[in-house]
């Protein structure tokens, strides 16, 4: 068998660890993947927060709203 000395990507040239990384690298599908996982992170917390809040706006104007109608 003979060693990889280099490579060559989209017009660059790699050296024998440059082709080892490029190898190690996980696939695309799995990159993306990942990238989608991290991008819906936060915005599942700001989804949480807000209906928290919404939540306790609720709750207090309900408490409000039975308060003047006990007096």
């Amino acid at each position: 068998m003979l060693p990889m000395m280099a490579g060559l990507v989209e017009g660059q040239v790699l050296d024998q660890a440059g082709v080892r990384t490029l190898a190690q690298l996980p696939s695309r599908d799995v990159l993306l993947t990942q990238l989608a996982g991290s991008l819906q992170s936060p915005l599942t917390g700001l989804a949480g927060a807000l209906n928290s809040i919404l939540s306790n706006l609720a709750a207090t104007l309900d408490a409000y709203r039975a308060q003047l109608a006990g007096t």
